[in-house]
Order: structure tokens, then sequence, then C-alpha cells
């Protein structure tokens, strides 16, 4: 087959003409794209086994429109009208899953799925599904064997580029990982990681820098002042054609933004959480399932913990925050339970904050469609949710628009689909125990994480959104919640929304700057999009 180009898109036309569908399944990596077949006058559509790549349409009866970006959408012509279902995902989650988006008749496609258009209509088909929850009883040592095999090859596989290359870098074991395989296939590495200066409880650039000697890699430490990080919140607020409130997608950009100034590509370890058991929540799901002595000591505990502050700016009262929710969630079924430790806010509260009607049906279905697996069960049946609905719903849509958005392409090797069908159906005893998280990296890996990491506590990439709306953002959240602007929008609960103010400015704010930051993120859509 003769090739008339340079360019990589071609090889996929190629594989399309000769392959149809079938192509699919000989792509290895992240994409969205979009073959017109002139002959056949027919349009497919495609979209990546794990949603690493985005991919929006819209459809009538008369009209196929797609792109990679609701902005996009929206300069083509599309009705929006808020779907408030969707809405009603938003301020629950903190993003809307797919395939719901937020205006009606606009569809997010399904990761592992395509779209064929033709004169008779579209039809939505799946070419890949994420394996199935089990429990394959495998020994550590060997499976551990086999996971570094096709991990390595995965990071080989995404080291090739004629752009310059480099690696994200926490204080976690993922990016350890990452960064150690990359770092023995191509010297004089670049890697790079934000520092919050005189924020210790979300800085973890020490934990990064003994990695980045370890490695010997070139690092780059990037301090964010206080006008930095101003800069990237309205950058993201400006980016977000959707409304998407997981606020550590400004310490993303940050990153992204100055990463750019050095290289075009990144590699990151997102996908090692959902897959291995590396999140507090799962640590809390395994106590739930099999709880220990002091869980009985905690449920005496219980009714003076409602004495104590909650916040999540503070050590001592995020332990509170936790305990009290870990509580809540203890006494539930399995699915209900996922799905609140999912949440940042109940039914009960998503319903009072809006002023507007949903369809209850539709959200019931939604949530059953992401939680059905859940019965009773094992960890495998967690990670397994995580995978189809927090990864590509929340993190990979992060990761994506707000390193896009600055020209940096991310790369995710623990998301080849070769590593995801070995690990996900392993047995959750080697992934999450009584004696720890993340076992099999740790087994695969030891010979690369520091041993300052190995063992120290999963952190997060969190940001001090609690800080910025007392300061920073003051003004804009007082502008965007004033009781008079609010009635005259129609779309909130004005009594509930100064519920939250008065709440992030006491002592004890729990929640109420996460729900808060929800809202502003929602406002400032709105007035771009709809007002």
């Amino acid at each position: 087959m003769l090739f008339f180009s340079q360019s990589d898109t071609e090889v996929i036309l190629k594989m399309y003409i000769r392959y149809g569908s079938e192509c699919l399944k000989r792509l290895n990596g992240c994409f969205a794209f979009a073959v017109y077949d002139a002959q056949e006058r027919s349009l497919f559509v495609a979209r990546d086994r794990l949603g690493i790549k985005p991919l929006l349409y819209y459809c009538d009866s008369r009209t196929f429109v797609f792109a990679s970006e609701m902005r996009a959408l929206v300069a083509w012509g599309i009705p929006r009208n808020i779907d408030y279902t969707s809405a009603a995902f938003y301020f629950r989650l903190n993003y809307i899953p797919a395939p719901h988006s937020i205006f009606e008749n606009t569809r997010k496609l399904m990761p592992g799925q395509y779209i064929k258009v033709t004169a008779s209509g579209a039809e939505t088909r799946t070419y890949w599904v994420l394996p199935e929850p089990a429990e394959r009883e495998t020994d550590m040592k060997e499976a551990a064997l086999k996971l570094r095999g096709l991990l390595s090859s995965a990071v080989e596989r995404r080291l090739i580029a004629d752009v310059p290359l480099g690696c994200f870098l926490s204080g976690g074991i993922d990016s350890a990982i990452i960064t150690g395989l990359a770092a023995q296939m191509k010297p004089s590495l670049h890697t790079f990681t934000v520092s919050f200066p005189g924020l210790q409880m979300y800085d973890e650039s020490h934990l990064a820098a003994i990695t980045a000697r370890k490695h010997g890699t070139q690092h780059t430490r990037v301090e964010i002042s206080g006008a930095e990080v101003q800069d990237a919140i309205r950058n993201v607020l400006d980016v977000s054609d959707e409304p998407f409130a997981d606020s550590s997608a400004v310490a993303m950009n940050l990153l992204s933004r100055f990463t750019r100034r050095h290289v075009t590509v990144a590699l990151s370890g997102d996908g090692a959480d959902e897959l291995f058991g590396g999140y507090n929540k799962h640590a809390a799901h395994l106590r739930a399932l099999n709880p220990p002595f002091s869980d009985r000591m905690l449920a005496l505990a219980s009714p003076f913990l409602s004495l104590f502050p909650e916040s999540r700016s503070a050590a001592a009262a995020n332990r509170v925050r936790k305990a009290r929710k870990y509580l809540k969630g203890k006494r539930m079924r399995d699915a209900d339970r996922y799905w609140l430790w999912c949440s940042l806010a109940d039914e009960t509260e998503a319903e009072r904050l809006l002023d507007r009607k949903y369809d209850a049906d539709q959200y019931r279905l939604t949530r059953k469609m992401y939680t059905s697996a859940i019965e009773g069960a094992g960890m495998n049946e967690i990670l397994y949710a995580d995978l189809r609905l927090v990864l590509p719903n929340d993190m990979l849509t992060k990761a994506d628009k707000y390193s896009m958005c600055e020209g940096l392409e991310v790369r995710v090797p623990f998301l080849d689909h070769t590593v995801v069908e070995y690990a996900a159906p392993l047995g959750s005893p080697l992934k999450i125990s009584s004696h720890g998280r993340k076992l099999i990296l740790k087994e695969a890996f030891s010979d690369l994480i520091p041993a300052e990491i190995l063992n120290s506590p999963k952190h997060g990439f969190e940001v001090p959104v609690e800080q910025w709306l007392r300061n920073e953002l003051r003004d804009l959240l007082d502008q965007y919640t004033e009781p008079g602007y609010i009635q005259r929008q129609g779309v909130f609960n004005a009594a509930e929304i100064q519920l939250l103010v008065n709440k992030l400015h006491s002592k004890g704010p729990g929640d109420s700057p996460a729900r808060l930051w929800a809202v502003l993120v929602f406002q400032h859509w709105w007035k771009k999009y709809i007002d």
C-alpha cells in the first residue's frame, strides 16, 4: 500500500481502507478520529479503549456534528438547552459522566465505541470492553514479572516521538515507576513538578526531587506564585467549555504550562490508582468490607465527632471529615457506599442546590450503569467501577483538556490496553490488602521507587481551593453567588447557596469549598455560553 505523505494519520486512513472497523483492534494508544468514505457516503467516528481522548457529537434527524471540544460544537451552532439531569450529576460528582453532556442531544462517545453514520442513520457499536471484574489467582512474583514486562513495553512505545519528551513527576510511586523505566531507555530525561511554597500540605516537590536524583533526570521544580495561580484559575475557567469542577485542574494546567516550555510530550502515571487500588477511598472500602475492631470504637465516638470542625485544609479537621463520611458509608449497601464516596454531595444536597427538575429515571439508569458490577463484593468490583466512571470522566478529562490547551500532549503508559487487560482481572489481594496498597507495583518495581516514597501515605494532586475562595477568588465568588443574580438566573436555590457561603467562612467548612468551587465554575461557564 502506497503512502503519499509524512503524516502518521495517513497510517490510520490506510488501515481503515484495508480493515474497516477492525482497524481499531490493531491500534495501541489514545485516539479519537473520523473517516469519511466518499464512495459509500458514510462517516466512521471512533474513540480509544479507555477514553483518554474525548469525542463529542450532536445528533438529530437531519444532522450529525462531532468534535473533540464542546466549543467547536457551539461554534457550529448546536442548540444550547441545558440538560438538568447532567447538571444533577455535575453537582454530585463534580463532573458529567458519559454519555451525558451539559446540553440536550449532545453526547459523549463512550470509551471503546465507534459510530457509523449512513443515509439510514447513526449506529453505535462497542469494539472493546474493560475485562469484567474477576479474582484471577496468580502468584505474586510471577504476576509482578509479567506486569513489569508489559509496562516496560508500554513506556517504550510512548517514548517514540520526533519532538522533545519528558515526564511528570510527583511524590508518589506511579510517576516514580514511569520515570524510572523511561530514564533507563532515554538518557538525560527531563522531569517536571510544581511546588506551592508555604503550603506544605499540598507540596510533594521534595519527594519528587528524591526520585529525580535516584534516576539522574534533568529535573525542573516550578515554584508557583500567587499571581501565577490566579492566572491559571482564570485560564481553567475560560477553557472549561463544559462545567468541570475537579479543582486540581488548576495544578494540572500550571504543570502543563511550565512543562511545555521545555518539551512537547509528557508521560504521566495516570491510571495506576484505579488499576491497583491507590486511593484513600479504596482503603476505606476494604476496611468497610472487613471491619477491624477499632471500627467499634469509632462508632462509639460518632456522636462526638459533630462537635469538631471539618475541613480539607487542616490535617486534624480533615481526619474528622473522613471519619464521618466513612461511618455514613459503612452503613450502606456496597453500590450506595461507592456512589457516596465518589461524590461531594449526596442526592438530597444536590437536589436542594438546584431549583430545576431533572429526569430522575435517567439519573438512576446512568448511575446503575456505572455501579451495577458492585454486588457484594470484592475490591476488584470497586476498581472496575473506577476504571469506567472516575478514570475517563474525571482524571483523563482533566489530564487531556488542561494540558492540550497549553499545546502539551500527555501519554499514559499504565493505560496501554495490554497492561489493563492483564492487570484488571488479577486477584485484588495482589493490589490492595491490609498490608498496603498497590502491592504488585511495589513488588514489580521496588528497585525504581525510592525508599522514602515506597510506603509514604497517598497525597493526591490537591490544591488549596478553600484558601482561594476565601482570598483570591472571594470577589468573583461574591459576584456569582449574589442573591439577586441567583434569582434572575433561575438555576439555583438562593437560600442553599447562601448556606454554603456561610459554611465556607465558618470554623468547620467541611466540603463546602469543593461544592462552591463547582458553583463558581458553573457560573463562569453559564455567563460565557448561556447568559
